[in-house]
């Protein structure tokens, strides 16, 4: 049995569609966050005052995710191509279901059928929970690695830090990610829009690189 889902489903729908929007967004900025700090590490992790933090497991973490994250979006856009259907358990829970064979010509409905995606609310918001906490854990790993130099190192070695954070494109990637990071879920910043925002700086992260690479 199917139906055309009620105006009560439909804004909830409309809901986990922003939310799992804001989830790739930021799935996408931590990304580009690991590679920048990776930068950093794989320039000056032999040269810190003391252990300096890997980014490594955190890049590993969001990787996982990612691969996770994109079989739920999948599912999601072939509900919205009428493929899969929602349904609506009597607990609450919304799952994403194949309802074959019925042709369901695009519309949001409730179904029977094999279930794709359990609890689709609730896997979308605990990534997006785990996602805000990678998040704090880059900025505390950054905070971390400048207390280290400053605190642990030579003043010529600061000064070296800190000059090297502006002439690689490193400091100014890092602003851009963080305020993108803040931004999503604002009118600003949803969709696509975070990409556009962080062009000029991925631009120079990407000369960064390659120049780290001749010098090598």
């Amino acid at each position: 049995m199917t139906r055309i889902g009620t105006p009560a489903e439909w804004r909830k729908w409309q809901t986990l569609q922003r939310l799992a929007g804001n989830i790739h967004a930021r799935l996408d900025l931590l990304s580009a966050y690991a590679q920048n700090e990776g930068m950093a590490h794989a320039a000056w992790s032999d040269r810190a005052p003391s252990t300096m933090p890997d980014p490594e497991p955190l890049k590993r973490m969001v990787d996982n995710m990612q691969v996770g994250f994109r079989q739920i979006r999948e599912a999601m856009q072939r509900v919205d191509d009428g493929v899969y259907a929602l349904q609506w358990t009597a607990d609450g829970k919304i799952n994403i279901v194949d309802p074959k064979p019925e042709d369901m010509q695009g519309f949001i409905v409730i179904a029977a059928g094999v279930v794709i995606v359990a609890g689709l609310a609730w896997a979308l918001y605990e990534r997006d929970k785990s996602a805000r906490e990678i998040t704090r854990k880059f900025n505390s790993m950054s905070r971390a690695t400048d207390q280290m130099f400053c605190k642990e190192g030579s003043p010529e070695t600061w000064k070296e830090w800190m000059s090297w954070k502006v002439e690689s494109g490193y400091q100014e990637q890092q602003d851009a990610l963080d305020r993108a990071l803040e931004g999503i879920g604002s009118a600003a910043k949803t969709g696509t829009s975070w990409g556009l925002a962080l062009g000029i700086p991925l631009v120079l992260y990407m000369v960064s690189q390659w120049l780290s690479e001749k010098s090598r």
